[in-house]
């Protein structure tokens, strides 16, 4: 009888033992995805910070803006047309036919018709490598993008820098009166090891491994993508904003997106 009950006293020490041996099992799991999540969530509020780095040489002048009030089809162009750039002027890109993207005025009204746009490529040396011909109007204000088309357009080359102008032409007779903004951007080897990363990762980490490589033009195009096809996603509408924030243009986080048609066949190739 004594022994039976010293059986029945150990008992629910034994319970208690095996329910701690499997909870401190499991914790280290627990604390583990914890941590991830934790370190994820840190690397991504600081990624940001790899589009301000020092000067080093780059040929960008500063982040320029375009605008003011203009003759022919532009005399209503109040705001400025703003590129979508690091303020250095200068982002990098591992694609050889990037995206890029400006804020566009309102331009339309009155009795003038909406100017139409033009965007140029020209490499290091000042020669044309590409022009998109004219491109239509926007209807409304707001973000544009234009990706260099693959069929009309050469590869850009690795390791070479390019200077790229966006113009909005208020009079096709005179062209100095454009309302323009000019930047550069420069193709860096994509190395094994990230393309290997980027094609694991799902499309809501690739902004971020993006970041963390200075890829403004990856990372923002990667970006810009998911927003646009998850408006209401809360998190991606601040995550948008946060590198907007970064080059200081969070003004235009805001901003909604306009479709800016391009046609292959409207290219040239130099």
């Amino acid at each position: 009888m004594a022994r039976m009950k010293s059986r029945l006293q150990l008992l629910p020490l034994s319970l208690a033992l095996s329910l701690g041996l499997a909870a401190t099992t499991s914790f280290p799991i627990l604390v583990r995805a914890q941590s991830q999540e934790t370190t994820l969530s840190q690397s991504i509020a600081g990624n940001w910070n790899a589009f301000n780095p020092p000067n080093r040489g780059l040929p960008g002048e500063g982040r320029q803006e375009g605008g003011g009030v203009r003759g022919g089809n532009c005399p209503n162009i109040q705001n400025k047309l703003i590129p979508l750039v690091p303020a250095t002027n200068m982002g990098l890109t591992v694609a050889e036919h990037p995206t890029l993207y400006w804020y566009v005025p309102e331009t339309g009204g009155g009795e003038n018709p909406a100017p139409e746009m033009e965007f140029v490529l020209q490499d290091e040396d000042g020669k044309e490598v590409y022009n998109s011909g004219k491109l239509p109007p926007v209807g409304s204000a707001g973000i544009v993008s234009y990706t260099l088309p693959e069929k009309a357009s050469k590869p850009l080359e690795a390791g070479k820098n390019y200077q790229w102008f966006f113009s909005i032409i208020c009079n096709p007779d005179d062209r100095s009166g454009d309302v323009r903004v000019q930047g550069w951007i420069r193709r860096a080897e994509k190395m094994p090891a990230l393309a290997q990363e980027l094609e694991k990762a799902s499309e809501r980490e690739r902004p971020f491994i993006y970041a963390r490589e200075s890829l403004w033009f990856d990372t923002l195009s990667s970006l810009a993508q998911l927003h646009r096809q998850n408006p209401d996603d809360l998190t991606l509408a601040a995550k948008w904003e946060e590198l907007l924030n970064s080059v200081s243009l969070a003004n235009l986080a805001k901003a909604p997106f306009v479709e800016l048609k391009q046609s292959s066949s409207s290219a040239s190739n130099q």
